[in-house]
């Protein structure tokens, strides 16, 4: 029996007394940065709590193994350069792959240990929740959002959608983000390569999920995380993502129901809980422009109130300032001060967490 409270045990330390830090305490490892943050420890907490409300068995197991282990398992299928590059020239011959893009070399993340779950970014450099503990302020935000919607369709229209599925696709979707961006020595974390046009994440979080052995009512709610497959076209960007997520973990998609014998479409009928996947991981259009704006508010900060120049604020400087900031207060909170009350506001609520 998995016990939530203990998931994540390790990773954080009671929250500080409230005295900010000088600029030259600030951590610089992932696992510091996050260690006595109330705004991830809270995230953390409801990623597991939710793995433990999933009443199946099986997949109660599959969410806390993918919790305490992100390792993608099915990359061991891959280990041969050769047999990697014949594949990268399989996708770029279907047109998955743009070359010029994602190389072969950059196909799939590099071997070596993979860093937990709590301290991994929510996504790319310049996209949301780019801070330590940023995927699980993600997956935590998703699960909530799809879970109303659950609610919601219950209360107005009595629907029963199944929770279970919602639950492990949302702690699913991403996490192959564990495994490729892995943090640099300067704050910065590995780039995350597009396939099938869409983030190489996307994709090998589903070919993870096969490797697991996730069903396919699972998986394809997954798969919908992205994009709703409520129009052909937009079909086919969800069959496209299938069929190479069966690739890379060497599996037939129509054998798995993952897709429907032409493998051209979905399996029939569309099923309401791939929808409540794809609005939970709706919040990328605030969080995006949100997480630029704020960056752009640090970066101004750090310049007038920490004396920051040009080379700090393209350094290992400026992002210990922007991961611990990020990580503490969060991306959404500093746009939404600035906002609402004014870069003073930012300033006041930075001063807080770091001492000029």
């Amino acid at each position: 029996m998995y016990d939530e409270n203990r998931l994540f045990i390790n990773s954080f330390a009671a929250p500080a007394a409230g005295q900010p830090l000088k600029m030259a305490e600030l951590p610089r490892h992932p696992a510091d940065v996050i260690r006595d943050s109330a705004l991830i420890a809270h995230a953390c907490r409801t990623v597991a709590e939710a793995a433990a409300s999933v009443h199946d068995d099986s997949l109660r197991r599959a969410c806390f193994d993918l919790l305490s282990d992100p390792r993608l398992r099915f990359l061991k299928r891959w280990n041969d350069p050769d047999k990697a590059a014949h594949l990268h020239g399989q996708l770029v011959q279907r047109g998955l792959i743009d070359p010029a893009k994602t190389s072969a070399a950059d196909l799939f993340p590099p071997e070596g240990p993979v860093q937990p779950f709590s301290t991994t970014p929510g996504s790319g450099w310049d996209s949301h929740h780019a801070y330590p503990g940023g995927l699980a302020v993600h997956v935590a935000l998703n699960i909530d959002t799809s879970l109303f919607y659950c609610d919601m369709y219950q209360r107005y229209f009595g629907c029963c959608l199944d929770r279970d599925a919602i639950i492990t696709a949302q702690i699913a979707h991403d996490i192959a983000k564990c495994q490729i961006h892995s943090w640099n020595p300067d704050g910065t974390f590995r780039t995350d390569y597009p396939v099938a046009g869409k983030g190489g994440h996307l994709v090998m979080s589903l070919a993870e999920s096969i490797e697991r052995g996730l069903p396919a009512s699972v998986i394809l709610a997954q798969a919908c995380a992205h994009v709703a497959p409520n129009k052909p076209e937009k079909e086919a960007e969800v069959v496209d993502c299938l069929a190479v997520a069966a690739l890379m973990a060497e599996r037939d998609p129509v054998e798995l129901g993952l897709l429907a014998p032409s493998q051209t479409e979905l399996p029939k009928p569309h099923q309401h809980e791939w929808f409540a996947v794809h609005f939970g991981d709706g919040d990328y259009v605030l969080s995006m422009p949100a997480a630029a704006r704020a960056v752009a508010l640090l970066r101004r900060l750090a310049a007038e109130q920490y004396g920051m120049n040009e080379s700090d604020l393209d350094g290992a400087r400026f992002n210990a300032f922007r991961n611990y900031v990020g990580a503490h207060l969060s991306f959404m909170k500093i746009d939404e001060l600035n906002a609402a009350q004014g870069f003073e506001a930012v300033r006041e609520a930075v001063a807080a967490l770091v001492h000029s």
